[in-house]
């Protein structure tokens, strides 16, 4: 359903239609930035946690392999707001700002 709401997306962005070439930029600029906004939540938490439960259930152990996932989860905070600051012009101008002062 994500894939073909983006390809959706996408599709009627490069369509001809009654809006600016800057409103479409800018559309284009949001939806890439959702997607990787989308993604850190998969990688910070879905993945290590689907790992984590792949390791009990095949009854594999190794020490030094959870608390490398549990890190990983405790980064999503971090990781999530850096990509929101990374992605949106206005944050990353601010952030600058505050930053260079």
């Amino acid at each position: 359903i994500s894939l073909q709401l983006l390809s959706h997306t996408f599709y009627t962005l490069n369509r001809k239609s009654n809006i600016s070439a800057k409103t479409k930029n800018y559309h284009r600029q949001m939806t890439r930035s959702l997607i990787i906004q989308a993604l850190i939540p998969n990688v910070t938490i879905l993945l290590p946690i689907s790992i984590l439960i792949c390791q009990f259930l095949t009854r594999l152990e190794t020490a030094e392999f959870v608390p490398v996932m549990f890190i990983i989860i405790g980064t999503h905070s971090i990781a999530h707001s850096l990509t929101l600051i990374l992605c949106t012009r206005n944050y990353r101008r601010a952030y600058i700002l505050k930053v260079s002062i």
